[in-house]
């Protein structure tokens, strides 16, 4: 393995060499590590013999985003400010933490520098005793995320999450399935009920035309009686209640061209005289044509009423 490839992290952390922020840092680079983020640390990362400033090159060259573990002795360390720089010069992604108060601005000359680097960047602190570490650990993740920054997940965990997806697709698509058949259930009930609704009775050819429910007239011959939105008998109204004539048509055999609707028969008007059915002609016009209309008569533009032709209808 080459000195690059093994140096190649996320994250390099540049920080001050206090016992109390070493102890912080190292922390920190579990917690990382355990959200699958590299780490580059000097004293985990450079083998021992090796030449530590060239490491630390190698380190900062390969990493995608410094951390900067800003404290007092940070600001006047050379070499941490050399890794601040540079990391900034090579256009990395740089991630001030703040571990303790202090000044920048009051430092002179010695913070002048690192100022012009974070002065802009959105600190996280850390300072012990203050902030709560779970919590600045969150924005920190955040941050790294928002910056494209975050851990790779292993083969198990990739697997796992696509596993989790295939099952999630399969539960939807039973769940969808599950609701179509309910759909077509409640169709199929609501085609029986209106069935049941639309065909109820049936006209005898033999009593004047009266009307029966299904089934309980067989000893004479029967018409059946079907759906009222079946085909309009156009040019047509009932003399009863001036409605649209639909599916059978009562003509009266005695008066000349007076007809009833199947639902007025079978209520029983115009019982004096014998009716004769009639079954709507299909005239196959398109939907929608110019022709798709229902005749109610002629229009009085005068009296708005109805009137019917007196002579017999062809159709009859």
């Amino acid at each position: 393995m080459s000195k690059s490839d093994r140096s190649r992290k996320d994250i390099f952390i540049s920080y001050g060499r206090e016992d109390e922020v070493k102890d912080f840092v190292t922390k920190l680079k579990l917690y990382l590590e355990g959200r699958r983020l590299s780490t580059w640390l000097d004293s985990t990362d450079i083998p021992s013999g090796s030449d530590w400033h060239a490491e630390i090159g190698v380190g900062l060259q390969n990493c995608r985003a410094l951390i900067a573990i800003i404290t007092k002795k940070y600001i006047s360390s050379k070499f941490c400010k050399k890794e601040l720089y540079g990391a900034n010069t090579d256009g990395k992604k740089i991630f001030p933490i703040i571990y303790e108060d202090f000044d920048l601005g009051a430092s002179g000359d010695l913070g002048a520098g690192v100022k012009y680097v974070i002065g802009d960047i959105n600190w996280t602190f850390f300072r012990k005793g203050k902030d709560n570490f779970d919590e600045s650990l969150a924005k920190l993740i955040d941050g790294l995320k928002a910056a494209g920054i975050q851990g790779e997940e292993t083969e198990d965990e990739e697997r796992d999450e696509g596993q989790d997806d295939k099952d999630a697709e399969e539960e939807e698509e039973e769940e969808e399935e599950e609701e179509e058949e309910e759909e077509e259930v409640v169709e199929e009930d609501d085609d029986e009920e209106e069935e049941k609704e639309l065909h109820p009775r049936v006209s005898c050819d033999i009593c004047n035309g009266a009307v029966y429910a299904e089934g309980s007239h067989d000893e004479h011959s029967m018409t059946a009686i079907r759906s009222p939105k079946d085909r309009c008998h156009r040019g047509f109204f009932c003399d009863a209640c001036e409605g649209l004539i639909y599916g059978i048509r009562y003509r009266c055999l005695k008066c000349n061209n007076y007809d009833l609707c199947w639902e007025c028969k079978g209520k029983g008007r115009h019982a004096m005289h014998k009716m004769k059915a009639f079954e709507a002609p299909d005239l196959d016009i398109p939907a929608g044509s110019y022709l798709d209309f229902e005749p109610l008569g002629v229009l009085c533009l005068v009296t708005s009423a109805r009137s019917k032709c007196k002579t017999p209808n062809i159709f009859s």
